[in-house]
C-alpha cells in the first residue's frame, strides 16, 4: 500500500467517507464549470503566467529512435480516453467554463537537436483557448533520440502525470489500456453541486490567526513582482521508510514536519502556513485531470512541542485536509488576503509536494532513461519541496525563486533538510528546541573562531556584508542550533 492509498484508508474510515458516492455521467448539455485547481491556474494564465511556468513534463532519453507511428496512435489513444486532454477553456458571463472537442488531432513536434532544443519545446506555452493541452516531442540526435510528454497543469496534476505516462507506455509496448477512464469534467459537474458550506467553515476556523507571509533571509530583496524564475537542486533523504513502518506512520507527516522545522529556524516563525496540494483519490483513480487542489496546513512551532506532537498534528490535519480540500481555495485565500501583494503568493509562499512513484516509459528495441532535470524549473512559490519514494528511500528536488535565492543558498538548505529528517527519525521524542540543524563545520567555525558565521561561511554569490533590505542569510546560530531554551519563541 502507497502512503497516498494509507491517507486516503484513514479517510474513508473516518466518519465513513468515501465509500459510497460515484460519478454520473454529466447532461451532455451542462456547462462544464472549473474546479478550484483550474481555476486558479486560468486565472494566472490571464494575468501573464504563460511562458511555460504551468507546464508539466516528463523526459527520457533513448538509446535509439522513438517510432514515431506507434507514438501517434499511443497519443491518439490518450486524447480519446480523457476528455480533460481535449479541454478548452473560454469565459462566459465573466466565468471561466470548460469546452470539450469531441475529436482532436494529437500534438507532436519532431526537431533536430540537443538539450537546448528540448528546453525551448519544453518551454514553449498551450494556448488555453486551443486543445489538446498535452503534446509530445521528439529530439532527434545521432546518439539516441529525446523524448518528452508535456501537459498544461489546468489539465492535469501529479497522479494524472503519473497514468498518462502508464498508459503511454502501455501503448507504446503494444499492449492495450483496460478500463473505462473517469471523466474530470463529469467530476467537475458533480462537484459543483454540492454543498460546500461545511467546507468553507472548516477553513475559516482552522486558518483563523495564521501569518500569511514567512519571512525567510533572501539573498537579494524581493522584487515588486514575481518573475517565476526558478531553478531546481536535488534532494535525498534516508531513514523515513523504516521510521514509517516502525511508527505506523506514512511519510507525509515525517517529511512534512521536517520540512517546517527548517522553516521555522531560518524565518524564526511559529505558527506557520505550507501548501500542499490535495485529491480526493478514494474516487477518482486513475481520472487524468487538474483534480488536485492546493490547500494549506498549518505548522505550530510554539511552546516546544515534541517531534511526535507535530507528527501527529500533521497526520491529522492531512485527513482533515483531503475531507475539505473541494472547497475553492480562492475563496479561502480572498478571506485571509483580501488585499493580495503581488510579489508573493498570498497565504503560503513554500509548497510541500508527495509525489506518487515515478512511472517509466518502455520503448521496444531501446533502452531508455528518465532525464529528472532537464533545465526548466519555473517558481511558482519562494520554495517548493516535491519528493517521491525511490528504492534508497525519498528522493526529490527543491525548485527556488532565482529573483530570492542562490544556488549555494539552496544547498545549504538541503543540507539543513537532510538533517531534520534524520533528527525527526532518530529522536522523535525530543522537543524542537532540541534539534540541531548546523553541520560539523558550521559548529567548527563557532566554537573555534568566535566569529558571526555570516562572516564565515560565505561563497562569491553570497556577499559577506548584505545590506539592510537583505536578511543575513546564513542563519545565526541560535537559528539552527540546538539547546535553546524551551519557552524562548522563535523572534
Amino acid at each position: 500500500m502507497t502512503d497516498r492509498d494509507r491517507l486516503f484508508a484513514m479517510l474513508a474510515a473516518k466518519r465513513g467517507l468515501g465509500g459510497g458516492d460515484t460519478i454520473p455521467r454529466r447532461p451532455s448539455d451542462v456547462v462544464v464549470p472549473l474546479l478550484p485547481g483550474p481555476r486558479q491556474r486560468w486565472f494566472l494564465d490571464q494575468v501573464g503566467a504563460t511562458d511555460g511556468v504551468y507546464t508539466m513534463s516528463q523526459v527520457w532519453r533513448l538509446t535509439g529512435s522513438v517510432d514515431v507511428s506507434a507514438l501517434r496512435a499511443a497519443l491518439i489513444v490518450l486524447l480519446a480516453r480523457h476528455e480533460a486532454l481535449r479541454t478548452s477553456f473560454a469565459e462566459v458571463d465573466g466565468e471561466p467554463v470548460q469546452r470539450v472537442a469531441a475529436d482532436v488531432a494529437p500534438s507532436l513536434s519532431i526537431v533536430d537537436g540537443d538539450m537546448s532544443v528540448l528546453r525551448a519545446e519544453l518551454a514553449r506555452p498551450f494556448d488555453l483557448t486551443t486543445p489538446p493541452l498535452l503534446r509530445a516531442v521528439v529530439v532527434r540526435h545521432p546518439d539516441g533520440d529525446l523524448l518528452a510528454l508535456c501537459v498544461h497543469h489546468i489539465v492535469c496534476d501529479g497522479p494524472s502525470l503519473s497514468t498518462l505516462v502508464g498508459e503511454l507506455s502501455a501503448l507504446l509496448a503494444g499492449r492495450p489500456v483496460e478500463g473505462v477512464a473517469i471523466s474530470a469534467c463529469d467530476y467537475a459537474v458533480w462537484q459543483a453541486g454540492r454543498d460546500g458550506d461545511e467546507h468553507g467553515q472548516y477553513w475559516s476556523i482552522y486558518l483563523a490567526g495564521v501569518p500569511t507571509r514567512l519571512d525567510l533571509p533572501t539573498d537579494r530583496p524581493r522584487p515588486p513582482t514575481q518573475s517565476f524564475r526558478g531553478a531546481s537542486h536535488p534532494v535525498t533523504v534516508d531513514g523515513v521508510a523504516e521510521f514509517c513502518a516502525r511508527e505506523g506512520l506514512t511519510a507525509f507527516p515525517v517529511l512534512l514536519t521536517a520540512f517546517a522545522l527548517v522553516l521555522g529556524r531560518l524565518s524564526r516563525a511559529d505558527d506557520m502556513a505550507i501548501g500542499v496540494p490535495m485529491r480526493d483519490d478514494t474516487r477518482l483513480s486513475g481520472c487524468v485531470g487538474m483534480l488536485a487542489n492546493t490547500v494549506a496546513l498549518r505548522c505550530r512551532l510554539a511552546g516546544d512541542p515534541t517531534i511526535r506532537t507535530l507528527l501527529d498534528q500533521a497526520r491529522t490535519d492531512a485527513v482533515n485536509a483531503l475531507e475539505h480540500q473541494s472547497h475553492p481555495w480562492e475563496l479561502v485565500a480572498r478571506e485571509l488576503v483580501p488585499h493580495p501583494d503581488l510579489s508573493h503568493n498570498p497565504v503560503f509562499q513554500t509548497m510541500f509536494v508527495l509525489n506518487p512513484t515515478a512511472s517509466d516509459v518502455t520503448v521496444t528495441g531501446s533502452a531508455v532513461t528518465p532525464l529528472d532535470d532537464p533545465g526548466t524549473a519555473a517558481a511558482r512559490f519562494d520554495l517548493t519541496l516535491a519528493f517521491a519514494p525511490s528504492k534508497g528511500g525519498y528522493v526529490g528536488q527543491i525548485d527556488y525563486a532565482t529573483d530570492l535565492f542562490d544556488a549555494a543558498t539552496i544547498t545549504r538548505f538541503s543540507e539543513y533538510l537532510q538533517r531534520a529528517v534524520a533528527a525527526v527519525v532518530s529522536t522523535p521524542d525530543a522537543r524542537v528546541s532540541e534539534i540541531d540543524l548546523l553541520t560539523d563545520a558550521e559548529w567548527s567555525l563557532i566554537t573555534t573562531g568566535g566569529h558571526r558565521v555570516a562572516e564565515v561561511v560565505h561563497t562569491p554569490d553570497f556577499p559577506p556584508h548584505p545590506t539592510p533590505q537583505q536578511d543575513q542569510l546564513t542563519p545565526a546560530p541560535d537559528r539552527l542550533a540546538k539547546g535553546r531554551p524551551p519557552g524562548t519563541g522563535w523572534g
